[in-house]
């Protein structure tokens, strides 16, 4: 397995990155239910003695976060996990801004810390914004409050093409 530098971070991963959704919800093709707990995480464990470093989950993706954080929690030597959380409000999809953004995003991190069963995210995403969407100075102020704790390591964008 060939190992790298996930873009500008110190964040090293491995070329194969294993995404969760279809562990943790129906997805996909005739919307198949996912396998057992036991089996989702003999998968996960499989994935990283064969050298999978990289694991890709959202708070949205079911009891996604939740197995990977049975999974790897309590390990030493355990993979870069990048989450994900929206900006929109869930209700009816409008762009969340100010006090109402911060406290989302709260929410947001701190259900992942606890999911996962760690004490800081590696990667954070803010999942399918609108083009420009993640570049305001809520949002800015708010992820970087969200290092200066130590909850978030570091901040990327999941959007949908540009």
């Amino acid at each position: 397995m060939r190992f790298g530098l996930l873009g500008s971070t110190d964040l090293e991963v491995s070329a194969l990155g294993l995404g969760t959704v279809a562990l943790g919800m129906p997805y996909g093709i005739g919307t198949p239910a996912p396998p057992s707990d036991s089996e989702c995480i003999r998968l996960l464990h499989r994935a990283f003695e064969r050298g999978i470093r990289y694991f890709d989950t959202a708070a949205g993706y079911g009891r996604s976060e939740e197995l990977l954080g049975r999974a790897f929690s309590s390990r030493t030597s355990r993979p870069v996990i990048a989450t994900k959380a929206s900006i929109h409000c869930p209700e009816d999809e409008s762009l969340l801004t100010g006090k109402l953004l911060a406290r989302h995003l709260e929410d947001a991190v701190q259900n992942s810390l606890r999911s996962l069963g760690v004490q800081e995210l590696d990667l954070l995403q803010i999942h399918a914004p609108a083009r420009g969407d993640f570049i305001s100075e809520d949002l800015l102020e708010i992820t970087n409050s969200f290092a200066q704790r130590g909850l978030v390591r570091h901040w990327g964008a999941s959007t949908y093409g540009e």
